[in-house]
């Protein structure tokens, strides 16, 4: 393998330490599971909003920018 794919594995590999250890910290802050599906009753009305709002806009781009793929009449590829 060449010395570019190496890094590239090495700093994913880093990433995956980083997430995993993350995790692994704040999973030993819960102590049951409706405490981990609420945060603890502590997350304010403001970030719960954001992330209401985040994952409409993110259903509703993905359902319509297909519907507007399968309606087109043109294509990017060359037939």
């Amino acid at each position: 393998m060449s010395s570019a794919v190496l890094l590239d594995l090495f700093i994913i590999g880093i990433y995956f330490a980083i997430i995993i250890g993350i995790g692994w910290y704040f999973s030993r802050r819960n102590n049951d599971v409706s405490e981990f599906a609420l945060g603890g009753r502590s997350i304010p009305w403001w970030a719960v909003l954001a992330s209401i709002l985040a994952s409409e806009i993110s259903a509703g781009t993905f359902s319509v920018h297909r519907e507007m793929v399968l309606n087109t009449e043109t294509s990017s590829t060359p037939s």
